[in-house]
């Protein structure tokens, strides 16, 4: 019975990964904000831009985006 006992908790031992050092890296706050995407015609015919490619940028529409959390440094797949 004991043996049996020692060889599950060897299995074990090898079976279960280390536990592993967790590193949170460390974080930036980037604000939120409120800006207009696209551009207006005046804008496009202020800039030249050839007319089959001034309706990729349209309609104008206002985006809002909320404030988050940036990891700093690049985070590797290995982290």
């Amino acid at each position: 019975m004991h043996r049996w006992i020692a060889c599950a908790a060897v299995l074990l031992a090898f079976a279960a990964p280390a536990a592993a050092q967790v590193r949170e890296p460390e974080m930036v706050r980037i604000p939120g904000g409120t800006f207009v995407m696209g551009t207006s015609y005046d804008e496009d015919e202020r800039e030249g831009v050839p007319e089959p490619y001034r309706e990729l940028s349209k309609p104008q529409h206002k985006v809002t985006i909320q404030p988050f959390l940036l990891a700093k440094t690049t985070v590797t797949s290995g982290e």
